[in-house]
């Protein structure tokens, strides 16, 4: 990432368009290098509504785990729960392992750049999604 102040910036104004729109809660999607999921701390405290996840199997190859990546996923997970009211940032932080493109679990969903553009939309009340499609 060039600029990580520029992008904050920007997510910050794209999270009030949401909320003016009454969109409680957006993905940034999948992190991919280590860097990228050293922002996710700043990120998930500066925007309450925001999600974010990481692979920390990129390589699909259980032979090729990455202990250092597996380290600073651990240390986003630990200052997330320090700097998170609660701890509570957690829940919108997802570690994941070997989680294929277009599988719908929130956080970790995410779409292959190479894909044709998609859309989801998550319910999080279970008893209303009974009652619309009963």
């Amino acid at each position: 990432l060039a600029d990580p102040a520029a992008l904050k910036s920007e997510l910050l104004v794209l999270s009030t368009v949401l909320q003016d729109l009454d969109i409680n809660f957006f993905n940034l999607g999948q992190a991919s290098e280590v860097s990228s999921i050293e922002m996710i701390p700043d990120l998930l405290i500066a925007l309450p509504t925001a999600s974010a996840s990481c692979d920390l199997l990129p390589s699909r190859d259980l032979k090729m785990l990455d202990f250092a990546r597996a380290r600073s996923v651990a240390a986003v997970c630990l200052r997330i729960a320090r700097e998170t009211e609660g701890g509570n940032g957690n829940f919108r932080f997802c570690a994941g392992a070997n989680i294929g493109a277009g599988v719908p679990f929130y956080p970790a969903a995410y779409q292959k750049t190479d894909a044709p553009a998609a859309c989801s939309i998550a319910f999080e009340n279970g008893e209303l999604v009974y009652d619309v499609l009963a």
